[in-house]
C-alpha cells in the first residue's frame, strides 16, 4: 500500500468535483473554489495498492474529465489544476508547498 496525495490547486470556481481511482470514488465536493492568496482548493491523501492505477478527475459542472495511469511503486503528490479550458496535472515525489 502506498499513499496518493492529491491537490486541487488553481482554476477552480464553484465546482463540483469527482475522483476515482481504479473505478472507486475517492472524492466528491461540491462548490469547490481555488483559495487566491494560496493556490489550493483542498487536498487529501487516500491509502491504495501499490502497482498500476487508473485515475479519473470529473469536472462534473463544466463536462470535463482527465484519466490519469501512474505506475506506483512509492507515495506520490499529484496536482490538479483547471486551466486552458482543461483539467491538467503534475507530478512530484515531493510533497507540494502552499502558502
Amino acid at each position: 500500500m502506498v499513499d496518493l496525495n492529491l491537490y486541487l490547486e488553481e482554476g477552480f470556481f464553484k465546482d463540483t468535483v469527482l475522483i476515482f481511482v481504479n473505478g472507486e470514488k475517492v472524492y466528491h465536493k461540491e462548490g469547490l473554489t481555488t483559495h487566491a492568496v494560496i493556490g489550493l482548493a483542498d487536498s487529501m491523501t487516500t491509502n491504495i495498492s501499490n502497482g498500476r492505477v487508473e485515475i479519473e478527475v470529473i469536472c462534473k459542472n463544466r463536462n470535463m474529465s482527465k484519466k490519469i495511469a501512474i505506475d506506483l511503486k512509492t507515495a506520490i503528490h499529484l496536482a490538479i489544476s483547471v486551466k486552458d479550458k482543461g483539467i491538467h496535472y503534475r507530478i512530484s515525489k515531493e510533497p507540494f508547498s502552499y502558502m
